[in-house]
């Protein structure tokens, strides 16, 4: 409180175009604090779902855009993108689960060359499919998307469309970057302890139907304790 009111007091007594850098370098700090608490908030869940819905609030707060989605490979299908999730503000999307090829779209083609790219008017870029706008009645005029890098590999796109005032510049493209970076290594996370999670339930699993075969087996480690009518039954020692 008492930092903001003496930072009103100095900007007031400051001459426009000192007003105007001292404004923008506060956005840039506070754009700075943001990210460092994102990365914290990204690396706090394992659950896939919740990481990414909270991963594109924070990429649309971040880039004041209108709205996003993730787009990670297919399981099945290496040339395939699936997409994981998706927020547009005040839109109902029906976006989640579908799937662009590598080189499709501003998606594909991000994923295929592993660079960022903005699109400042998507009338003018043959890159954009409209399929999407027509089957949600929305209207893209803008996109930014930057791939989600992993030790060198790309395992997914991050897509943010519309920015809310002006367009989407070098600046956004950095700061996509930088939460997409956090966003890989907390996806690369989710996954290890969902297939450790996997790994234990199999393991249950299989000493439960071991548990099931015991009484109906005879192992040499083992001594009878009851025998009669030609039927031995037997205790583990």
């Amino acid at each position: 409180m008492v930092d903001t009111v003496v930072s009103s007091l100095g900007v007031a007594h400051m001459t426009p175009m000192d007003q105007e850098a001292f404004l923008s370098l506060e956005e840039q700090n506070r754009k700075l604090r943001l990210l460092n608490r994102a990365g914290h908030i990204l690396t706090s869940t394992h659950d896939m779902e919740v990481l990414l819905a909270r991963f594109l609030q924070i990429a649309a707060q971040l880039l004041e855009a209108e709205g996003g989605s993730v787009w990670l490979w297919d399981k099945e299908d290496d040339q395939l993108l699936v997409c994981r999730s998706a927020f547009h503000s005040g839109v109902a999307v029906d976006l989640v689960g579908g799937t662009v090829a590598i080189g499709q779209g501003l998606v594909g083609w991000v994923a295929e060359t592993g660079e960022s790219d903005i699109v400042v008017e998507t009338a003018g870029d043959n890159r954009f499919n409209q399929s999407f706008d027509i089957k949600n009645n929305f209207t893209t005029n803008s996109l930014l998307a930057v791939p989600l890098r992993l030790q060198g590999e790309v395992i997914g796109v991050l897509e943010v469309v519309n920015k809310i005032e002006g367009i989407f510049g070098a600046e956004d493209v950095t700061i996509a970057e930088t939460l997409a970076s956090s966003a890989a290594i907390a996806i690369d996370n989710a996954r290890l302890v969902a297939q450790l999670q996997q790994n234990v339930t199999d393991l249950e699993q299989r000493n439960a139907e071991l548990d099931d075969l015991r009484p109906y087996s005879c192992p040499r480690f083992a001594k009878p304790f009851v025998a009669g009518a030609g039927v031995c039954r037997f205790a583990l020692l």
